[in-house]
This record gives structure tokens, C-alpha cells and sequence, in this order.
């Protein structure tokens, strides 16, 4: 196995990306599976000698993964993230695509996978959640990464494999689909088309995309025991706050109606994440500064926006 050499599923997509991104600047050799209708502008952005593509939909695929000799499977690919967290049949197929990669995985002999979870799995919470805390996912998205969990523990430690699943909170960032808060904030506020909002009195626990990735740098050069781990800022900010650090920058009159739309049923007012587990393990430490960050991503959607 080569230890600089990982194998990556969704490099296409917003964390995807940008792991494949940070993990070949880094001097690893990403080894990308995509699908024939893979749209890689997220790719085109940063692709240099160290990412290779591997076709899933070509005969013959593992053997072009095996001259590589990937050390590391890291899963990210997921499907019905923007739509059909609802949509049980979507979600059972990731269940599918996730047992499929672990089967290649063992295949290829490789003994390190790094999986992402979700705080959804927790279910509805308002408070700091530690992974002691009970699941019970609300959504068939909840519920199926949190199968998925249990079958990447199962199988891993039946074959031997250091395995390692990260729940996410609300990480941010450039190349995120449109139709998320961010991005879709500051295009209304960018052509000054007036907002509905609740009253963003939620906290939540945003993640810069740049930190999460730092992390996984770190535990692929650490040697450490498998697990669970929450993987987040440690901290949460006010949903009010962050709308209008952006409206800021792009137009201090843009026409926010804080409170003009009512919470959604068992509204989640404060959902963050208790990281410290993984902090100590891997001897990490968020320390970009959140205004600082706002300020890189707001300035690259507003490229987009005057194309």
C-alpha cells in the first residue's frame, strides 16, 4: 500500500472537492471515482498532476485502481443531499453504494476508511451533542447514514480495517450548490431582492471548509484508534449574525425580513456539535478566523454572480 495514495468517492461534490483539492496539494495522489455524467466543474477549478479520474461506468475500473495501490478509502459521496432527504428509496441507495465501496475497499486491500456521518443522526436536539448522545433520526437521511455507520463498524472490524466515521454539522465555503443558504443569500442580496426570513434566532455550528479539511490531513498522518467522532468548529454562531455579516459586505441596504416566516415544526434552535473527542485524538484546533472566511466566500460567489 502507498500511504500518499488515496482513493476518493464525490470528489464532484462541495467536500469532495474539496479534499481532492487540498489532500493534491498536499503531495497525496487522489485517485477520483466519478461517473461518466459526473459534472466536474468543481474539479476544474484547482485539477493538477495529482488527481487522477477513475470511471466507475469503465470495465475494468479496479484494475486501474490497483496500479495505484491506494493506502486509504475516503467516502463522501452521498446522493439526495440538496433534494430527497425525504426519499427513502434515494437514501437505501446510498446504503448500497457505501457497501459496495467497502467491498472494493477489501478488495484492494486497503486499511484505513475515513466515512462522513451527519449530525442528523442524532435527530432533533438543542443543545451541544457529544457522541454518547442517543440517535434517533427524524429523516431518512438521518437514518441512513446512521445504518451506514453501523454497517462501516461491522464490516471494518471484521476485515481488520481502521475505520474512522466523522458526523458533520453545517460546514460552509466556495463551490457550494446554489440553492444553499450562503450562496443563495448573497445572489438575492447581490441584485437587492428582498429576503423572507424567520427570526434566524437559531445557533449553529458552522464549519469552514479549509478547517475540515486541515482535519482529515491530520488523520491521515496520525495513527490512531478507529471510531465515531463529531467533527465540527466546537462552537456555534447566531443564524442572524452570519446573514447579516454577509449583507455587510455585499449591500449593507439589502432588505432583510427577519421574522417574517415562522419556524418550521420542532424547529432545532441551537445544533452544535461537541468535538473535543476528536480535537484530542488528532491534536486538532479550529483557527481561522470566522470573519476572515465570510469574507473569502462571499468574494468568490460574487465572482460567479458577474459572470
Amino acid at each position: 500500500m502507498n500511504p500518499k495514495v488515496i482513493l476518493l468517492t464525490g470528489a464532484t461534490g462541495f467536500i469532495g472537492s474539496h479534499l481532492a483539492e487540498d489532500l493534491s496539494l498536499n503531495n497525496f495522489k487522489v485517485i477520483a471515482l466519478v461517473r461518466n455524467s459526473s459534472d466536474l466543474w468543481r474539479c476544474k477549478e484547482f485539477e493538477n498532476s495529482n488527481l487522477v479520474y477513475i470511471y466507475l461506468n469503465t470495465p475494468g475500473f479496479t484494475n486501474e485502481i490497483r496500479k495505484y495501490n491506494p493506502s486509504v478509502l475516503i467516502h463522501t459521496a452521498w446522493s439526495g443531499i440538496v433534494h430527497g432527504r425525504e426519499d427513502w428509496n434515494a437514501q437505501a441507495q446510498n446504503i448500497i453504494f457505501s457497501i459496495q465501496m467497502l467491498t472494493l475497499a477489501n478488495e484492494l486491500g486497503i486499511k484505513k476508511i475515513i466515512s462522513l456521518g451527519s449530525q442528523s443522526e442524532y435527530g432533533n436536539f438543542n443543545n451541544k451533542v457529544e457522541e454518547a448522545s442517543s440517535c434517533n433520526p427524524v429523516t431518512a437521511y438521518g437514518a441512513a447514514k446512521l445504518a451506514t455507520m453501523e454497517i462501516f463498524k461491522s464490516f471494518c472490524e471484521t476485515h481488520s480495517i481502521n475505520w474512522f466515521w466523522f458526523r458533520l454539522f453545517s460546514l460552509y465555503g466556495t463551490r457550494e450548490s446554489d440553492e444553499w443558504l450562503i450562496p443563495s443569500a448573497i445572489n438575492n442580496m447581490y441584485y437587492s431582492k428582498p429576503m423572507e426570513m424567520t427570526a434566524c434566532e437559531q445557533r449553529y455550528d458552522y464549519m469552514y471548509i479549509k478547517d475540515f479539511t486541515k482535519a482529515i490531513v491530520k488523520v491521515l498522518k496520525t495513527e490512531s484508534k478507529s471510531g465515531v467522532f463529531n467533527l465540527s468548529s466546537n462552537s456555534s454562531v447566531k443564524l442572524k449574525e452570519l446573514i447579516e455579516k454577509i449583507r455587510a459586505i455585499v449591500n449593507p441596504v439589502a432588505i432583510l425580513n427577519f421574522g417574517a416566516l415562522p419556524y418550521r415544526p420542532n424547529q432545532v434552535m441551537q445544533m452544535e456539535g461537541n468535538s473535543t473527542k476528536f480535537n484530542k485524538q488528532f491534536n486538532f484546533a479550529v483557527q481561522s478566523d470566522f470573519g476572515d472566511n465570510i469574507k473569502e466566500v462571499v468574494s468568490y460567489y460574487i465572482r460567479k454572480v458577474k459572470k
